[in-house]
């Protein structure tokens, strides 16, 4: 049997066991599906409701692949504004038009 105190504090008894807790482990299983789930366009704490894993765990599984929770979704969104701009300009719109359909400044569109 493990050693344990009682602190009393007002009317409130406490008890505190000397045992160490143990580490929840995730299976191979898990860290895939975590991390499968977050390429899709998942955020990492959807993923985490969506699996019941705690979402610091998920952000540590995906820096162990190279993937961080919001550079790599910033970045696919950027590619398809980009894309966008692209197809939008080729079709003869002006960068203020551009900018109007996709809700962002003029500037932001020449810069693209």
């Amino acid at each position: 049997m493990a050693p344990f105190f009682v602190a009393k504090n007002k009317d409130l008894t406490y008890n505190y066991s000397m045992e160490k807790k143990k580490r929840k482990t995730f299976t191979e299983e898990q860290k895939l599906e975590a991390i499968s789930l977050y390429k899709t366009g998942i955020s990492y704490r959807k993923v985490s409701i969506e699996i019941d894993i705690p979402e610091t765990t998920v952000k540590r599984f995906l820096k162990t692949q190279g993937l961080s929770g919001n550079v790599d979704m910033s970045v696919k969104i950027v590619g398809e504004l980009e894309v966008k701009v692209l197809a939008l300009y080729n079709s003869g719109l002006t960068n203020q038009e551009i900018g109007k359909k996709i809700n962002t400044s003029p500037h932001s569109v020449k810069k693209w």
